[in-house]
């Protein structure tokens, strides 16, 4: 029987539930030199990098292009892709006094927090981009966090289990727990990470992977229906159910009328908060944070402002440092959120708005240079202003080739920014702020290492925004804009 093991620390040999010496569990300050001499080839580590006020977690690999040296070994880490719950890192490890050189990929969780559990589904995405790759490598995997015990034990139980599942159509929680504290104790270290075992492999069993390789994605037109169809209903599945006690803050007494309809509101918890403040205004504005492929603020969704919410707009604009506001719907001939011209400023309370040249015409968008300047404050803020239609003037329906190239004009304007979250804003905030957000993460985790994956995108976006994707329409939509993406982004490079 092939050995194929998995290590964690100190270390401890965890027996696989079919192979003996799978895995053993590793604390987080490991040794490097161990690495080598048992040709380690991955690592998952699931930490992050500090846990309350103490540093319990070192890292043991420098920024990217950097090399640190460990006694007489030497670690460069030659590539780092940042997703939204995990990184992924290509590490080369030398031998100084045999110049033997190793790679070395690691896997590192990043959304465990320090008192709970993870979301389940980003443990299982994280589980199975561990397992992709360690397929393809002839070594073990070192699997740890800071203690080597329970998020480790945890992690190691997953994985086990689901491989365990596929020969057997059997999986015994209990009994496999049992067999890793035999050789070490206290694996899975609480009830709440046992729990959170459980849902990741009822996540796992009952959700298939999604992703596909961009390579396939234009030659699978024929599953391409029944593959809408299935994500659509685990949307449903997954979509949590609110009730009014969550929308408290939007539907008091004060904010009620800073809110276009109640039919789109910001649950609490996903809200934008703004951070200035302002005589005679709380920290409300009709607006929820949504995530991108790698960051938890990737953008900021809001309603087009009202007359007396303009100024609630600018500070979010502001407090967020948001270098790019994107608008899909025109504001209302008596909402003035932007100068008439590059001759005349915009003074809306505490800030001054002025354009730093002429619009420019683009085909189906503009794009404006907006000086934003708070007084008091010293610095004047540079930023873009993105002004498009992605809708059909005659059907109403999203046209897919306007948003993909609305998406398109957005990622080249981010190339050249510092990343920070984009505001985007629509009529009421999600009919067309949603399909926009959805369809540059989705490009986003294309462009990062070649996979697509509509439902994980859309599954995140939903979770904070959960009055979302409740036709098959908007699901496919995204499919044909991230086609007409792709076939132009062709088109150019072929130029």
């Amino acid at each position: 029987m092939e050995e194929n093991k998995m290590i964690s620390k100190n270390p401890e040999v965890i027996n696989q539930i079919r192979n003996m010496n799978e895995f053993s569990a590793f604390t987080f300050n490991i040794s490097l030199r161990l690495r080598l001499c048992h040709a380690l080839w991955s690592s998952a580590s699931i930490t992050g990098r500090l846990q309350k006020v103490q540093s319990k977690c070192h890292p043991y690999w420098p920024p990217v292009g950097k090399t640190m040296t460990n006694g007489h070994l030497s670690v460069t880490v030659m590539e780092e892709k940042r997703l939204l719950a995990f990184i992924s890192r290509t590490l080369s490890i030398m031998n100084q006094e045999t110049e033997e050189k190793r790679t070395m990929f690691q896997f590192h969780f990043i959304t465990w927090p320090d008192h709970g559990v993870p979301n389940p589904f980003q443990l299982v995405q994280f589980q199975r981009s561990v397992d992709q790759q360690q397929t393809s490598l002839p070594g073990p995997l070192v699997v740890h966090c800071s203690a080597g015990i329970g998020r480790t034990g945890t992690y190691i139980a997953l994985d086990a289990l689901l491989k365990h599942s596929q020969s057997s159509q059997t999986i015994d929680v209990y009994q496999y727990t049992l067999t890793m504290r035999k050789d070490r104790l206290n694996m899975i270290q609480t009830v709440e990470q046992y729990i959170a075992l459980h849902d990741a492999l009822d996540v796992s069993l009952s959700f298939p992977d999604t992703s596909i390789p961009k390579g396939r994605f234009g030659v699978d037109q024929d599953n391409r229906h029944h593959r809408i169809q299935d994500e659509f209903e685990a949307l449903n599945k997954t979509k949590q159910a609110f009730v009014e006690k969550d929308y408290s803050i939007a539907l008091s007494n004060a904010n009620i009328p800073k809110n276009r309809s109640r039919d789109c509101i910001p649950v609490n918890r996903f809200r934008v908060r703004l951070k200035s403040p302002m005589e005679g205004r709380d920290d409300y504005i009709n607006a929820v944070v949504l995530p991108s492929c790698s960051r938890s603020y990737g953008f900021l969704a809001t309603q087009l402002p009202l007359e007396d919410t303009c100024v609630d707009f600018w500070r979010m604009v502001y407090d967020y440092n948001s270098q790019i506001v994107v608008l899909l719907d025109r504001p209302e001939s008596d909402v003035q959120l932007l100068p008439e011209d590059d001759q005349s400023d915009l003074e809306i309370e505490v800030f001054k708005i002025s354009m730093s040249g002429t619009i420019k015409d683009l085909g189906d968008t503009q794009e404006v240079d907006i000086c934003l300047h708070k007084q008091q404050d010293k610095e004047k803020r540079q930023l873009k202003v993105l002004l498009t239609s992605v809708r059909d003037r005659d059907t109403n329906k999203i046209a897919t080739r306007r948003l993909a190239n609305a998406v398109s004009s957005t990622i080249r304007l981010e190339a050249a920014r510092k990343t920070t979250a984009i505001t985007v804003v629509c009529r009421d905030g999600k009919t067309n702020c949603v399909p926009f957000c959805l369809l540059k993460t989705v490009i986003e985790r294309m462009d990062l290492d070649n996979t697509v994956d509509v439902f994980d995108a859309a599954r995140e976006i939903q979770t904070r925004r959960p009055d979302t994707f409740n036709t098959m329409e908007d699901i496919r939509v995204i499919y044909q804009s991230l086609e007409e993406y792709i076939d132009s982004t062709s088109i150019y490079l072929n130029e």
